[in-house]
C-alpha cells in the first residue's frame, strides 16, 4: 500500500523549482493543514468523487472560504493527477466537484465617505494610507499597487504605469 502522505511531500518538493516561494508555502500549508489528515482515513488508491465531495463540503460547513477549500481540492487534484497513471489510480473526474464561490454583500462607500477617507489619509503620510488613495484615485487594485516599482512611477509627467 502506498504512503499517500510521502507522495503528498514528494509532489510538493517537486514543485520546489516552479512555483514562487509564496505559492509553495501555500501548499505546503495545505498539505499539512488539511490533506495530511485527510490521508490519515483515505489512501490515494480508495480515493473517489464521494470521498472529495464529503470532505470537501465538511471543510464548508466548518467555515472554510470557498476560495480556500478551492485551493484544497486543486492541491489535492494535482497530487492525484501526477501519480494517477503511475499506479494506476481509477480515474477522478475533478470538475464534477463543484465549489460554489461564497455569496458576500457588496458594500461601496457614497460620495461622503470617500471624501472622508481621503481627507483622513492626507493627514498622515504612511504607506497604508497612500496605498488607499492610490485605490480610490486611480481605480487600481491592491495587488496592482502592491506590485508597484519606483520605476514605474513619474511624479514629473504625473503617470503611474
Amino acid at each position: 500500500m502506498l504512503n499517500s502522505q510521502t507522495l503528498c511531500f514528494e509532489w510538493l518538493r517537486s514543485k520546489k523549482e516552479d512555483v514562487k516561494p509564496s505559492t509553495y508555502d501555500k501548499y505546503e500549508m495545505i498539505i499539512n493543514n488539511y490533506l495530511i489528515s485527510f490521508f490519515d482515513n483515505n489512501s490515494l488508491e480508495q480515493l473517489n468523487i464521494n470521498i472529495i465531495k464529503e470532505y470537501l463540503m465538511k471543510l464548508l460547513n466548518k467555515g472554510l472560504s470557498s476560495s480556500v477549500v478551492k485551493t484544497i481540492k486543486n492541491v489535492l487534484k494535482a497530487i492525484y493527477t501526477t501519480y494517477e497513471n503511475q499506479y494506476g489510480f481509477n480515474h477522478i473526474d475533478f470538475s464534477l466537484v463543484k465549489i460554489e464561490d461564497d455569496q458576500k454583500e457588496l458594500k461601496i462607500l457614497n460620495s461622503k465617505q470617500i471624501k472622508q477617507l481621503h481627507h483622513y489619509c492626507l493627514k498622515d503620510n504612511n504607506s497604508n494610507h497612500l496605498s488607499i488613495l492610490l485605490a480610490i484615485d486611480t481605480g487600481m487594485m491592491i495587488g496592482e499597487i502592491c506590485a508597484l516599482k519606483r520605476k514605474d512611477i513619474d511624479l514629473n509627467i504625473g503617470i503611474i504605469n
